[in-house]
Parts: C-alpha cells; sequence; structure tokens
C-alpha cells in the first residue's frame, strides 16, 4: 500500500518525530503489556461513563450557576473548595469529570449505554478523524496491535 492509499488518519503527522523520537517511542508500546491494554481502557472508559452517570444532576448545578459563582472551575483555591457545601462540592468534581471526559475523548452529552441486561456499560468514544484526543491514541494503539482501524470502531 503506498502512503497516498494510506486513510487519512495514517498521513496526519507522519513527519513529527525524528528517527531518535519514533525510536524512543516505539521502545516504550514495546515495553508496555498490550495483552492487558484492552481491559484497562475498557476501564477507565467505562469509570469515566459511570462517574458522569452519577454526578449528571450535580454537574446541572454547576452548569446553571457555577461559572457566574465561581468563574473557571480551574480557579477555585484550596480553600474555596474546602468552604464549599457538600452539594456545590459535588458540582464542583462533576464540572471537574466533564473537563476530564472531554479532555480524554470522551462525549458526555452522549450516553454512557448501560445495558439493560448487564451492569456493563459501553462508553460513547469520538472516533473523528481530527480527534487529537488521548482515547483516540489509545484505542489507536490498541486497534493496531489487533489489526482493526477508526473504520471498524464506528
Amino acid at each position: 500500500m503506498s502512503v497516498s492509499e494510506l486513510p487519512r488518519w495514517q498521513k496526519k503527522g507522519a513527519n513529527q518525530f525524528d528517527w531518535r523520537q519514533r525510536r524512543q517511542a516505539l521502545g516504550l508500546l514495546e515495553s508496555l503489556a498490550w495483552g492487558d491494554m484492552e481491559r484497562e481502557i475498557h476501564g477507565l472508559e467505562t469509570a469515566l461513563a459511570l462517574a458522569y452517570e452519577a454526578t449528571g444532576d450535580a454537574f446541572s448545578l454547576w452548569d446553571e450557576a457555577g461559572e457566574e459563582l465561581f468563574n473557571d472551575e480551574f480557579e477555585l483555591s484550596p480553600e474555596q473548595v474546602a468552604d464549599l457545601s457538600d452539594a456545590w462540592r459535588l458540582a464542583y468534581i462533576a464540572r471537574l469529570l466533564v473537563t476530564a471526559l472531554h479532555a480524554y475523548g470522551v462525549s458526555p452529552g452522549t450516553s454512557p449505554g448501560r445495558l439493560s441486561e448487564s451492569p456493563w456499560t459501553v462508553p460513547p468514544l469520538d472516533w473523528e478523524e481530527d480527534d487529537t484526543s488521548p482515547a483516540r491514541l489509545l484505542r489507536g494503539l490498541n486497534d493496531i496491535l489487533y489489526g482493526v482501524g477508526p473504520e471498524v470502531r464506528r
């Protein structure tokens, strides 16, 4: 397969690393226990989805009034956090969780997908071609190892 035939996600950023960085990155990848990675990724994503599900109402409180009262979630001092009521502390945690979900690459606007016949969830992942999230990196590396590309996961 020529480079021109590769999917765009495989071509993008192909020259970001010099040969030393590529060798180091490959060494890091080779040093990880990828046989466990699928389970670990699923555990992380399930935990994030369940935490979001559990704090949805609290996030609504922050979403409605938190930014007006406290500005950005990263601006609260430890003293301010310590002085929060239990309801506002949970709302603050929910806000931080939603920030983490966005940073990781999970869309909190989507239902976590709890299965009715099981306690497990199917975390909502965004597999957009232009996605630069850690979720895409982890899933992409795992899928390369097992011969599955993003187009199969959609």
